[in-house]
């Protein structure tokens, strides 16, 4: 558990920075409607990753005590 929660910790900044790039890109994109539609899949998706790893790093903090 402590590993994977190393490995969380380090990913979240990594996944933030994407998501904040990606939302960025969108506003720069907006009349680019093509453009607009795969960013804004793309920032879904890395939304969703950081959900789901905030989520796992919060349930191993209780198990490894931070």
């Amino acid at each position: 558990y402590v590993r994977e929660y190393a490995e969380l910790q380090a990913r979240l900044p990594e996944l933030e920075a994407e998501r904040d790039r990606l939302s960025a890109a969108i506003e720069a994109a907006a009349s680019d409607h093509e453009r607009l539609v795969e960013l804004t899949e793309a920032l879904d998706a890395t939304q969703r990753d950081l959900d789901a790893a905030e989520t796992r790093w919060l349930e191993l903090a209780d198990v490894v005590g931070e």
